[in-house]
């Protein structure tokens, strides 16, 4: 998510840097296509492959089916490593993104803590994350959010049928403190 966000706004003129664990051959192509597409990235290189995810679409208006790879064992050491990179990215950053699956080896309360981090340089905190990642995220106030609507369903403990719903979910995660929600 991270990446892909990286490079569209890179994309659309903005200055965009991408951060996180890369391993294996998967991580080279990562690394290639940043190189090509002219996107600034700091990696901490980790053992194993990085995860791949894999959508099906049937073509006939049902949601896609998603295949998530976990991604490879993150040490504590390199856990210290991506805190530090966050502190350094964030101070020259109006913005940070957080986003994607928790890999093994990083707290349940990682996204919390990088979106303090974040902020005590000064950046404002996009979150897009689900289950415990989102709720401890949520704990560290970020200004902007993106759930979807299962992800939000799972949060707020209800389900979201329709448009109306959906709003007034919006609405909630709004009052929770968050100045801008996008529920997808």
């Amino acid at each position: 998510k991270g990446i892909n966000l990286a490079r569209i706004a890179a994309e659309m003129g903005a200055k965009a840097m991408a951060v996180g664990y890369l391993g294996g051959g998967t991580g080279a192509f990562v690394r290639k296509v940043l190189e090509r597409e002219e996107v600034p990235s700091k990696f901490i290189e980790v053992m194993g492959e990085t995860r791949t995810n894999v959508c099906i679409e049937t073509m006939c208006g049902d949601p896609p089916t998603m295949l998530n790879e976990r991604g490879p064992h993150i040490s504590g050491e390199q856990w210290a490593e991506l805190q530090d990179l966050v502190q350094e990215s964030a101070a020259a950053s109006s913005w940070v993104a957080l986003g994607g699956s928790i890999p093994p080896g990083i707290p349940a309360d990682c996204m919390r803590t990088l979106a303090e981090i974040a902020h005590s340089r000064g950046a404002k905190v996009l979150l897009d994350a689900d289950g415990e990642a989102f709720v401890q995220g949520m704990r560290a106030g970020p200004e902007f959010i993106k759930p979807n609507i299962r992800e939000a369903e799972r949060y707020l403990a209800r389900t979201i049928p329709d448009l109306e719903s959906a709003c007034e979910a919006a609405a909630e995660l709004h009052r929770d403190g968050t100045d801008i929600v996008v529920l997808s």
